[in-house]
């Protein structure tokens, strides 16, 4: 019963594609922003690789004072390109 409503409701609507296009949020990036992401992804990968109860402790520090870092420098970029855009509309 199930699969004859479905058969007939998708020879009569047809189907779409699932999921859409998913754009990336990314239009507003700058320069800046990109080079605090790539430093906390470095910051990131040295933390997983580490081994080593101190070294990784550091590196723990460190993934967390650039992923702050990081954090502000999205927010204000973020802040920056809506209100250019505000204010074009």
């Amino acid at each position: 019963m199930v699969d004859c409503i479905r058969r007939w409701a998708k020879e009569t609507l047809g189907t779409s594609r699932r999921g859409g296009d998913k754009m990336k949020g990314t239009w507003w990036w700058n320069e800046e922003v990109k080079e605090k992401v790539n430093e906390k992804k470095e910051a990131y990968a040295i933390f997983i690789n580490s081994e080593a109860d101190e070294g990784r402790e550091s590196s723990r520090v460190r993934y967390k004072a650039a992923k702050k870092v990081a954090k502000k420098a999205i927010a204000v970029a973020k802040s920056m390109a809506y209100d250019r855009l505000y204010h074009r509309l």
